[in-house]
């Protein structure tokens, strides 16, 4: 079993740790396929790879159509509980 240890001592964007997840070897296809019993109809996910300031890193793109709208926690709370995810991966 791995496990990953995250210090966000200044907080992480969902783009950002979709991307750190890449670069810790999780495959786009993989991701996609995971993302995909949410049910989230438009979204799309994309990656390269970037450099700034010296520093590479696999950048996530989440490409979000206009007419998504707004989802609120409860909305987002059923999705997650409807995904078949197990406890675990829900957590």
């Amino acid at each position: 079993m791995r496990v990953a240890y995250l210090d966000m001592f200044s907080g992480v964007s969902g783009d950002m740790l979709l991307g750190a997840a890449l670069d810790a070897g999780v495959a786009l296809d993989e991701l996609r396929e995971a993302l995909a019993p949410l049910g989230l109809e438009g979204v799309q996910l994309d990656a390269e790879r970037v450099e700034r300031c010296g520093i590479a890193a696999t950048r996530c793109i989440v490409e979000v159509p206009d007419t998504a709208g707004h989802r609120r926690l409860p909305e987002l709370l059923e999705r997650i509980g409807s995904a078949g995810l197990t406890e675990r991966g829900a957590a």
